[in-house]
């Protein structure tokens, strides 16, 4: 009798059932891997798309698109504020203190590359306005009104003060602090000064705008210039007196009884007059309008060589009237002369007597 067939064991299948659990864990992965993709495309856990960062390699980090911030436009520059020193500012700032002030009639007037002052009277009464920045405001000073001349600042060169400023820095040597003032100087009369901090030398200029050069008597435009500025109005005089080592220009006429005014232009001044005692008694007057300026620098040229001096010798040239005789003469006296006393004599055409 044949032994009986052996029914399969379980352990003959278990290599059987192994393929099919990997299978089906290998596409439960793939499943979950699908879902985790899906998940984050659609936005994470709070739905909001996830900003996407470039590969493209840079110079640098490189903010992404959705995070950078905006670039800020240039601010405009500031416009220039106008300047007193700028041309046609000073002329009007002062209209503009002018109209504040309710009046033309002023003794002193200051500007500076930040501001312009003007003092004005009212009666007797003496305030100052300042300008800054185009602003007009009443200000304390220490400007009184005591009897100085009173004038229109409008009648002043004022277009350019910056060009005043410049010419007068390059003869004083110095810009520093400087200010421009109109104010009376002498003889009541009025000026424009160009003064620096530290103090060096001031310049002068006329209403105009003119220069008061450094007096050259030597020169026949120097002498023209010092002639004029020491003459000025006058329509008779007693005596004009010009002196090359002085380079001055002295006129004298009468003053209260008793006394003589004496008006000098000399050096890089302007005109300014003393009183003294005494009387031009013996001298006649003399009208200065006859007197040609240019006659007497040929005299004073010729001086030193008609009385045997150096031609640098220093001359002395008296013009004037005196009591007794028919006509006005020109006296030049030189300095170290060998011939006649060094003293020459001339008529007003310049011929020698």
């Amino acid at each position: 009798m044949s032994p009986p067939p052996i029914p399969p064991s379980s352990a003959g299948s278990e290599p059987s059932r192994r393929p099919a659990a990997r299978l089906a864990l290998a596409a439960a992965i793939v499943l979950l891997l699908a879902a985790v993709v899906v998940f984050v495309a659609g936005g994470g856990f709070d739905g909001v798309p996830q900003p996407t960062v470039s590969a493209t390699p840079s110079g640098g980090d490189q903010p992404s698109p959705s995070t950078a911030e905006p670039t800020a436009s240039p601010s405009p520059s500031p416009s220039v504020t106008a300047r007193p020193l700028h041309p046609g500012v000073a002329e009007t700032a002062i209209e503009e203190i002018l109209a504040a002030a309710g009046t033309t009639h002023a003794v002193k007037v200051d500007i500076t590359a930040e501001e312009v002052t003007v003092a004005v009277v009212t009666g007797r009464t003496a305030r100052t306005f300042a300008w800054r920045s185009g602003v007009v405001s009443a200000i304390e000073s220490d400007t009184a009104y005591v009897g100085q001349v009173i004038f229109d600042p409008r009648d002043f060169a004022l277009a350019d003060p910056g060009a005043l400023l410049r010419r007068a820095g390059t003869i004083a040597g110095s810009t520093a602090g400087q200010q421009l003032q109109i104010v009376e100087y002498d003889d009541r009369a009025v000026y424009m000064t160009v003064t620096t901090t530290p103090e060096s030398r001031t310049v002068f200029y006329r209403p105009d705008g003119s220069l008061v050069a450094a007096l050259d008597v030597a020169s026949e435009a120097g002498l023209a210039e010092g002639w004029a500025d020491a003459v000025g109005s006058l329509t008779a005089v007693r005596r004009i007196t010009v002196s090359t080592a002085g380079e001055s220009v002295a006129v004298e006429t009468p003053g209260a009884p008793g006394s003589v005014v004496t008006t000098t232009r000399s050096g890089f001044l302007p005109p300014r007059s003393v009183t003294r005692s005494g009387d031009d008694a013996d001298l006649l007057d003399l009208d200065p309008g006859v007197v040609d300026p240019a006659v007497v620098a040929r005299l004073i040229a010729a001086a030193p060589g008609l009385t045997g001096a150096e031609a640098e010798a220093g001359v002395v040239l008296v013009v004037e009237h005196r009591a007794g005789e028919d006509e006005p003469l020109f006296h030049l006296t030189v300095d170290d002369a060998t011939v006649d006393d060094g003293v020459v004599t001339a008529r007003l055409d310049g011929t020698i007597i």
